[in-house]
């Protein structure tokens, strides 16, 4: 029987290991790169596949307007809590701002994107990771993941007081 709840022990924490592990390397992945000055966005539509599919995150980094050209794809708003990213397809001469298209779109987006509106360029993007942020961004997300992080610490503490249980009943 103590050959058993020892083998059950080391699976639980184990377990327990491998779940905290994962947990700290989505959230690295979701969030070390706003360290490094990039922002991630969820894509919430279409319109850039096959580059960026639906749920995929794309990391947006700061560029200046000169370092903006044909080919680039930006992230921008297009009203005051609206962002868009595609790809930028001219520039206009005359108001300094940038035509943008989707690559799955037929016809470039109504209207000129102008520097101020601009985010930033895309720098790099991992698919499917959106849709793990925008879930850990929910209020449901954010209790879970702390509950299971509670749970984790609770059993940890509980396995350890049944281990020092353990080895003072082996020392008497």
């Amino acid at each position: 029987m103590e050959k058993s709840d020892k083998r059950t022990r080391k699976l639980l924490k184990n377990l327990t290991d491998i779940i905290f592990v994962i947990m700290i390397a989505v959230l690295a992945i979701i969030y070390l790169p706003g360290l490094a000055g990039y922002k991630g966005y969820c894509v919430l539509s279409a319109s850039m596949q096959p580059k960026y599919s639906v749920g995929s995150m794309v990391y947006v980094r700061h560029a200046d307007m000169q370092d903006i050209t044909t080919g680039d794809v930006i992230t921008f708003y297009i009203n005051e809590d609206t962002l868009v990213t595609h790809r930028v397809v001219g520039k206009e001469s005359e108001s300094g701002g940038f035509l943008t298209k989707g690559d799955a779109n037929e016809v470039n987006d109504g209207g000129t994107v102008l520097y101020d509106n601009i985010v930033g360029k895309v720098a790099f993007s991992i698919p499917l990771l959106g849709y793990v942020s925008s879930w850990i961004s929910s209020t449901s997300g954010k209790s879970i993941v702390i509950g299971v992080l509670l749970v984790i610490m609770l059993i940890e503490i509980i396995a350890g007081r049944v281990e020092r249980m353990s080895c003072t009943n082996a020392l008497q």
